[in-house]
């Protein structure tokens, strides 16, 4: 890398989100560095200096939710890889920003987490999913048939 003078180089047409870096990765042997953004495509550069990276920003990846839409009856799991231990806070939301509930606020470990609720509470319409982690968030729709 050097600083603003980086070439950067897209390598994928389809973007996987929309702005902000999503994954970096680094490949010392060869100096390869590749950066996923969302909805900017993804991007690497050839580097002889040494990158570290000392600690992640985000502290989960992979967060799905399942089965969406769901039917009464029905669970929502919600799955993700914690990489860094933190307290995950995962709340529900109406389409409007109002809080519903918040079903899990604990000190998670590191590793596949699974967490299962159930919508019968809730009544038909759209949702949102927010999951607090650290000083990183995410947020995912899903619908209540």
């Amino acid at each position: 890398l050097n600083g603003n003078s980086t070439i950067w180089t897209r390598e994928s047409e389809n973007g996987i989100g929309n702005m902000d870096v999503e994954m970096i990765d680094f490949r010392p042997k060869d100096g390869y560095l590749v950066a996923a953004t969302y909805g900017n495509g993804v991007y690497y550069a050839n580097t002889d200096e040494s990158v570290s990276i000392s600690e992640a920003k985000t502290s989960f990846i992979g967060l799905k939710a399942y089965p969406n839409p769901v039917s009464a009856g029905e669970k929502i799991t919600l799955e993700m890889n914690v990489i860094k231990a933190n307290p995950v806070s995962l709340s529900i939301y109406s389409i409007d920003g109002k809080l519903i509930k918040t079903i899990v606020q604990k000190l998670q470990d590191t590793g596949n987490q699974q967490f299962q609720f159930s919508t019968d509470d809730l009544k038909s319409g759209s949702y949102f999913i927010k999951v607090n982690s650290g000083a990183y968030s995410q947020t995912l729709k899903f619908l209540k048939l």
